[in-house]
């Protein structure tokens, strides 16, 4: 049979246990105590009985045949009877059976009464106990479906009640992280639209400006062609920070699963730089691409591809004309470390902490604020890590690393 877990409950048993032991070590004096007093009492009736036959005359040889006889006669139960000694004789006119009852009643009772105390009283305490453990625990529980999680279950060290506290108790850690979780995802749903609506407010306010005057100037083309033009850029605008912020909306959820492949560095760079080789053709400004044609990477291509273009393509924002970006990569000890670099003005110190919040733009920023933050929710996505180092006068270097294939 095994023996119970919970430590609590094997004190239990081992006090029952001991409790056992001591009753039957009570009853063992108690009946050595009765046969003590038992043969005293013989001894003394006998010793009354052979006093008072040898004072009527009887010789001791008769006596002493008397002490060792085994036979019971009609004749001696007849002079008993005669004598009121019998079975029906109430015990009170008995002395010696009448002393003797009255001692093993109180000595029983004792016996009986000091291991039924401490057996009462070891109950209680334990049942005491277990009802304290399951009334915290109820109320812990009920906390918990109210959403309070501050208090938790009894920590018990073993035990079926300890280990089922253990289970509740990680089932409320579990309610909790979902509970933040979900309150992270409000929080982060609100702030997305407002952020949404705050950001849309300018491009749409400016379309409503166009058509308005569009509507008072029907008859100039060369008025309608340019405010369609800046209509057009106002709608590639919104766009662009549409499509921006339900990319990251769906990384923060969770809802992208990235598809990990080895990919050559080179292609990812190639890709990279592909829609913008013609803008810095334009702006007068230089592409470059160095490193080994062998070194790969594990990544996902699409994405890793995309925050490589929003580097490149924040490095020409900030870039004068005649200015060079580099898009380098190398192995490094923990994978492959690509690195956009820039000749550019570089970052002042003070700006340098919020590059990477959500729409946050420097005062000579063109863009919409979401470039920098995409790029490193791609890279964090996968495992991977983006860092910066700038200083003033002396560009500035954006550092991807991911891991090896």
């Amino acid at each position: 049979m095994n023996l119970p877990s919970d430590r609590r409950t094997r004190r239990f048993l081992l006090a029952l246990s001991l409790l056992i032991l001591l009753a039957l070590l009570l009853n063992l004096t108690a009946s050595r105590l009765l046969t003590r007093q038992v043969r005293q009492a013989v001894l003394t009736r006998e010793g009354q009985i052979f006093s008072s036959l040898l004072a009527a005359g009887l010789p001791e040889p008769v006596l002493l045949d008397a002490l060792s006889a085994q036979d019971v006669t009609k004749a001696g139960l007849d002079l008993l009877a005669a004598a009121g000694r019998t079975s029906d004789t109430p015990i009170a006119l008995l002395p010696f059976a009448a002393d003797f009852s009255r001692s093993a009643t109180l000595l029983l009772t004792a016996c009986a009464l000091l291991p039924g105390l401490l057996l009462s009283g070891i109950v209680l305490r334990y049942l005491r106990i277990r009802e304290e453990q399951y009334r915290q625990a109820t109320e812990r529980l009920e906390s918990f479906l109210e959403g309070d999680f501050s208090r938790r279950l009894p920590l018990l060290e073993d035990g079926e009640f300890g280990l089922l506290c253990a289970a509740a108790d990680r089932m409320a850690t579990a309610l909790q992280a979902r509970n933040e979780a979900e309150r992270s995802a409000r929080d982060f749903l609100r702030q997305t639209i407002s952020d949404i609506s705050h950001q849309l407010r300018t491009p749409l306010a400016a379309l409503e400006l166009y058509q308005q005057i569009l509507a008072q100037e029907p008859d100039h083309p060369d008025a309608v062609r340019t405010f369609c033009g800046k209509m057009e850029t106002s709608l590639e605008r919104m766009e662009d920070l549409v499509l921006s912020l339900l990319k990251i909306a769906r990384l923060d959820a969770g809802a992208i699963a990235f598809a990990p492949r080895s990919c050559l560095v080179e292609e990812l760079a190639q890709s990279a730089v592909r829609d913008l080789t013609e803008r810095a053709r334009r702006e007068g400004k230089t592409l470059r691409l160095e490193g080994s044609p062998e070194v790969a990477v594990r990544c996902d291509p699409v994405w890793t591809g995309e925050a490589l273009g929003n580097l490149v393509k924040n490095a020409l924002d900030h870039l004068q004309p005649g200015g060079t970006v580099t898009l380098a990569w190398a192995r490094s000890a923990l994978g492959v470390r690509i690195d956009v670099e820039d000749n550019g003005p570089g970052i002042p110190p003070e700006v340098l902490p919020h590059i990477f919040r959500r729409f946050w733009r420097g005062p000579d920023s063109p863009g919409l604020g979401l470039g920098l933050p995409l790029a490193r929710a791609i890279a964090e996505g996968q495992g991977g890590s983006l860092t910066v180092r700038s200083e003033p006068g002396q560009g500035c270097v954006f550092a991807l690393s991911l891991t090896k294939p």
